[in-house]
């Protein structure tokens, strides 16, 4: 389990962290959150549907496995198997918070998972490793590129849920079994999911569809209807985490290319920032 924990600009003067190598953090997520803008980036590789949050609200999401604690979109030796990968773990270690101050403005707080692996009380610079702060106490320029990706997600997350929200509201998600076979015969599949259902949507009035565009839902609405077909990408990905299982492990090759994370044609490898 992630322990995620503020970075407090006295504390953590001199820490800082490794850069991250592969996806092994991700590898029990057989869902992750998709914003709105992403959505048709990702089409091509996954299939979508609506999961209950642990408030009761219909999040957006990808399916990366059919089995408890499954991501099959993350090989054993914690590549990705497929690019791109979701938004939302492209800033992994890091995460942000939201935290309603006394006089009842909003703050934004920078979290650390230390349960990563990747926390360092004395980086060395030469091993891959960066600095939080400078020795003035200023923000490292990495560490605030990270701040302002993380708050460009958090903004997209909040209208990917109202866009979500709208959906819920108009009475066209509805329970969906995914209709499989299991891959692994002794273990049952997932269930829980919500589809857009397609006669319900057709049946809305103009006033309502006026309503789900406004709200920028009929995006994720047409998304997962398109990404059905997708689910078929889960067995294939499935025979091929059996075949990496017969061959030797091997390691990622690491990188310490910091931009890549956070250029927009070139998301491809990252790993989980979990839920706050």
């Amino acid at each position: 389990m992630p322990t995620f924990k503020p970075i407090d600009r006295n504390e953590h003067k001199t820490h800082g962290w490794k850069l991250r190598t592969s996806m092994i953090a991700a590898q029990k997520d057989s869902v992750v959150p998709v914003l709105i803008t992403e959505a048709p980036k990702l089409l091509p590789g996954y299939a979508f549907a609506f999961v209950k949050d642990r408030n009761g609200s219909l999040v957006f999401v990808a399916i990366q496995g059919v089995h408890k604690d499954d991501n099959l979109y993350v090989l054993p030796d914690g590549r990705p198997a497929f690019a791109p990968t979701p938004r939302h773990y492209h800033a992994y270690p890091f995460a942000l918070h939201e935290a309603e101050t006394e006089d009842g403005n909003m703050r934004t707080v920078l979290l650390f998972d230390h349960d990563s692996g990747l926390y360092r009380e004395s980086p060395e610079p030469g091993n891959g490793e960066k600095r939080f702060f400078t020795d003035d106490g200023e923000v490292e320029p990495d560490v605030t590129k990270v701040l302002e990706y993380l708050k460009e997600t958090n903004k997209w997350t909040k209208i990917t849920q109202k866009a979500s929200d709208a959906l819920n509201k108009a009475g066209v998600l509805v329970p969906w079994e995914l209709g499989i076979e299991s891959l692994d015969e002794e273990r049952p599949l997932l269930k829980g999911f919500f589809r857009v259902d397609l006669t319900k949507f057709n049946e809305l009035n103009p006033e309502e569809l006026a309503e789900l565009r406004d709200a920028q839902a009929l995006t994720l609405a047409y998304a997962q209807l398109f990404s059905i077909v997708r689910l078929d990408r889960l067995e294939q990905l499935y025979k091929l985490h059996m075949e990496y299982r017969q061959k030797k492990d091997t390691v990622a090759e690491p990188t310490d290319d910091l931009d890549a994370f956070f250029d927009g044609g070139n998301e491809t490898l990252s790993v989980d920032w979990s839920k706050l």
